[in-house]
């Protein structure tokens, strides 16, 4: 059951960090870098960033660990990196919760 859930959840995941958003072709008018000034992030947006992007990186690495193992088996590292995608997820989640 818990493999189940595991699997369920690397799956998920994966798939969402894989999403890439529809963006038409950008026009001549957009091409021109526009001169505004950097708005800083407020800290809790910063925070779900890295942790976003963390997330991102991490199901993309257990991927290619997941492509490179044999379908039968599941190698330690392979584990590790679940427990760590399955760990950012719930700490995006409960980011995401508090706003």
């Amino acid at each position: 059951m818990r493999r189940t859930l595991l699997a369920a959840t690397i799956l998920g995941v994966c798939a969402f960090a894989q999403q890439k958003p529809a963006t038409p072709a950008p026009t001549q008018a957009q091409q021109q870098p526009q001169a505004q000034p950097q708005v800083p992030l407020d800290p809790k947006k910063a925070q779900l960033k890295a942790d976003s992007d963390a997330l991102a990186k991490a199901a993309q690495e257990l991927q290619e660990l997941l492509a490179k193992t044999k379908s039968d088996e599941m190698s330690l590292p392979v584990i590790k990196k679940a427990e760590e995608v399955q760990r950012l997820a719930k700490q995006v989640q409960k980011d995401l919760k508090q706003k």
